[in-house]
Parts: C-alpha cells; structure tokens; sequence
C-alpha cells in the first residue's frame, strides 16, 4: 500500500459459515484518524466484516489490506502487535480476574514499557470509575464499566485501528449516547481510526464522519454520515 492510502482497504470480500457466503464482494475504506459507521439491518454481515478483517475468518474471495502489516501476518495475535484492536459484542472481559488485572493483561500486548505506561493512564484518565474498581472481580460490574472495562483494554494496546462491534449493546438508553461520546473521545485522545458496527443508528451518525450500509451481505449506500440525518435519505437506504 503506497503512502497516503487508507488505512485499511477491503475490497470485493466474500466470505461466510461452512458453505454458506455472509459477504457478499463487500468493499470498504477507512482512513487513518477517520471514525466509519457500519450500519444496517441483523443479519447483514456487519460484525461477520470485523471478524474477517481481524483475522478470525478467512477470505474466500477478495483482499483486506492494512497500511504497512503484511499479509502473512493477518492473525490476530499479530494483528494486535501491529496496532489493530477489536472488541467484539457483549463487552467481553476475563470476569475472574480483577479490573486491573484485564487492564495488565491488555498492557502486556504493547513491548516499549514506557508506552504501555503512558497508554494504561491514558485510559485510567478516560474511564476514571475503573482505578475505583481496580480490586474488583470484572464480572461483578455493571454493564456499563464492563464496556468500559473493554475499550480501555482495547485502547491500551495503542491501536491506529480500532474495530467496534456494537458497544452500545446491553446498555440502557441514558448510558448509549454516552458510551458512543467515549468512542469519539477515543479517537480524540489516540488518534486511532475507528471502524464501528452499531444498531443505535441516529446515535452512531453523530459521531462518524462516513456511514457504509450494508444489505444482505453487501453495501447498498456509502457516504458522509451527515448525509443520513435526512429522514427520507435514512428510510431509502434501508428499505
């Protein structure tokens, strides 16, 4: 990938379960500090996408490139020393272990101890409930400092690309514009580029910069998020 080129590039990917294709040629561009919203109806092949581009499903057809990682280490594992960061669904943490303890296991990725210092406060200082909680077990937490706990994990290994599935999910109304806020404050405090799957559609809209909607399998609109904000133009792409 040439310089100046986005950050990842994903173009014409089919993939799927066993013999059964979820994606259907799905091509898609984030650039570096960008926030890109995907967002369409269950079933679409919105978090199959994150899978796909962090290594956990292979590519039958198609190329997912990231700047400057080469193919052969398109693994998770590596994918994270690369600076790639994913937190799937349900904001999964090891609830046997305490707050801190994620929060360690999550610095133990990052190799310069320096940096994964300036990188454990950074996110103390964003999520200042879990230093209150550091003693505790996470699977006693709320549901809310569990999606904390999970993004200041996933901002401790210092990712220029982050990949979000759903992080809203589980919470209630009140806390889901907040939780969405923290993404973008994210982006603010580690310029990390930011690929987000999200069901709260509105919500979601405020804080990228462009939307991809994806319909049975495939993308059926791209284009700035403001363009959304138009009722007729949401219920088009949808329907």
């Amino acid at each position: 990938m040439t310089d100046g080129g986005p950050l990842l590039f994903v173009s014409g990917l089919i993939v799927g379960y066993e013999k059964k294709p979820v994606l259907n040629g799905v091509s898609l561009e984030v650039q570096a500090g960008e926030i890109v919203a995907i967002i369409g109806h269950n079933g679409a092949g919105k978090s199959t996408l994150l899978k796909s581009i962090f290594g956990l499903l292979a590519p039958w057809q198609g190329d997912i490139r990231i700047a400057e990682v080469p193919k052969k280490h398109h693994k998770p594992a590596a994918l994270l020393r690369q600076g790639v960061a994913y937190v799937p669904q349900g904001n999964r943490v090891f609830g046997e272990l305490t707050v801190k303890e994620n929060l360690q296991i999550a610095a133990s990725v990052v190799a310069d101890q320096n940096l994964s210092r300036e990188a454990f406060h950074r996110a103390c200082n964003l999520f200042p409930v879990l230093p209150r909680r550091f003693s505790q077990r996470a699977a006693t937490l709320s549901g809310g400092e569990r999606q904390m706990l999970a993004l200041a994990g996933a901002m401790i290994t210092r990712p220029r690309l982050l990949l979000l599935d759903e992080p809203s999910l589980g919470l209630g109304p009140k806390l889901v514009g907040q939780a969405l806020q923290t993404v973008s404050g994210i982006r603010s405090s580690t310029g990390a580029a930011i690929l987000i799957v999200e069901q709260k559609v509105r919500e979601v809209l405020t804080i990228a910069d462009r939307t991809y909607v994806f319909r049975n399998g495939a993308v059926s609109y791209s284009g700035p998020a403001d363009d959304l904000f138009d009722d007729a133009k949401l219920r088009s792409v949808f329907l």
